[in-house]
């Protein structure tokens, strides 16, 4: 059990939604699958937001040009950017994102590592009580429910391919 809880961990730290779906498959608690899944998400967030700066700086000085010019993605920052900012990026980064790109974009147009922080774990609790909590309170198991849908999406996958 404890290897199934540190794999539940890492996954959140990385993905915050495979994170939670192993947690509820593991832990017949819903509050230990919520605060597991919880903290390793934010270990995850605090990793990317203050190593992301470093890790973007890396991939820029490898893969893109010198010249500063508007391409797809820095159009895709400043819609972002425009639309929702880093509430929307937020909100979006535990179940759409990945908590690492989550955090890099974030770091992209917001300079303030300790509000991005708060951001992200807000979001990180808001979506971890709404999962955890239908468990909880609803005695709905979102993985059994879940598990239908990725049966029937890995046989069409396997019939396309």
């Amino acid at each position: 059990m404890l290897g199934s809880a540190a794999l539940a961990f890492f996954w959140s730290a990385i993905k915050y939604l495979i994170g939670a779906a192993l947690s509820m498959v593991v832990f017949t608690n819903p509050l230990l699958g919520f605060f597991v899944t919880t903290t390793g998400a934010i270990t995850g967030i605090i990793f990317f937001t203050y190593g992301g700066l470093w890790i973007e700086e890396k991939f820029r000085r490898r893969f893109l040009s010198k010249g500063k010019h508007f391409n797809r993605r820095t159009r895709l920052l400043v819609r972002l950017k425009r639309s929702g900012g880093l509430p929307l990026v937020a909100f979006l980064t535990p179940i759409i994102l990945s908590i690492p790109l989550g955090c890099i974009m974030a770091t992209a147009f917001i300079h303030s590592r300790t509000k991005i922080v708060v951001y992200m774990t807000l979001s990180v609790v808001f979506w971890g009580s709404l999962i955890f909590g239908s468990a909880g309170f609803f005695h709905l198991n979102l993985a059994d429910r879940l598990s239908g849908v990725f049966d029937r999406l890995w046989i069409w996958l396997v019939e396309v391919f």
